[in-house]
């Protein structure tokens, strides 16, 4: 678990002792701690001691740290797997036992319990037999090393896929369209994500008639990906047809 702090001290201010002895943590709990700025990174190699320090961070204060701060936020960057071909019959409200079999015989840590990707309703009406289940690893990296070379099951290798989630969606604020960041894109002019014309971005949109800035408003309502009369709020939302594709493109990547 990593958990952000940004406070109004420098960094010559934070001291990494300091740190460890007032959030009440043994020294081997955590695995670093990166100081920039004012804000400070402290990755902890347990989950549940995490939760203890944001406990008490919550009850203490924050002036726990010696004060000055001013935020304090998990930074759960997990990745999901897929793994396929579950026995439902085998695994039906066992996910502790297969969360644990899955570590022991990988040597790996998931950050979350395994869940089935079909639901119970869907599982009961289709009779189904097997079902894929997605968990969570720590970091990319786990996650490439058991999509490339496969993951121990039950004595044998099996092949697991990545899980793509819909907050996994990316926006390019200077062409006003899915699937890629404004730094990948390759569109030489601005688009706006309000009105959905060239030649200005949507931080710089500006309603002639009703001199709204920045927003959307009765006069300008346009996607650009699709060309319907809502705004990028509500295509994240799923009533666009560009993001609809785009997501049906995502799950591709590992069904």
């Amino acid at each position: 678990m990593v958990m952000d702090l940004q406070g109004e001290m420098s960094g010559k201010e934070w001291k990494e002792e300091e740190i460890v002895k007032n959030l009440g943590m043994a020294k081997g709990a955590v695995e670093k701690v990166e100081v920039r700025g004012n804000r400070v990174k402290v990755v902890l190699k347990d989950n549940e001691v995490a939760e203890k320090v944001v406990d008490k961070l919550k009850e203490g204060g924050k002036e726990v740290l010696g004060g000055g701060v001013v935020e304090v936020k998990r930074n759960e960057n997990w990745v999901g797997i897929v793994v396929p071909g579950m026995s439902v019959e085998r695994w039906e409200g066992k996910m502790e036992e297969m969360k644990e079999m899955i570590e022991v015989e990988n040597d790996i840590k998931l950050m979350t319990m395994p869940r089935w990707l079909a639901n119970e309703d869907r599982r009961k009406a289709l009779g189904l037999k097997s079902v894929r289940v997605v968990a969570h690893v720590v970091r990319e990296s786990v996650r490439v090393k058991l999509v490339e070379e496969g993951m121990n099951w039950d004595g044998r290798k099996i092949q697991v896929r990545r899980y793509v989630e819909e907050k996994q969606l990316v926006f390019c604020t200077k062409c006003a369209m899915v699937g890629h960041n404004w730094w990948q894109c390759e569109r030489k002019r601005l688009r706006c994500n309000i009105c959905a014309v060239d030649g200005h971005a949507g931080w710089m949109h500006r309603c002639e008639w009703c001199k709204v800035q920045r927003k959307s408003c009765e006069h300008y309502r346009k996607c650009a990906m699709c060309g319907k009369g809502h705004t990028v709020g509500e295509a994240r939302e799923g009533n666009c047809l560009g993001v609809r594709a785009e997501m049906m493109r995502l799950r591709s990547l590992h069904y």
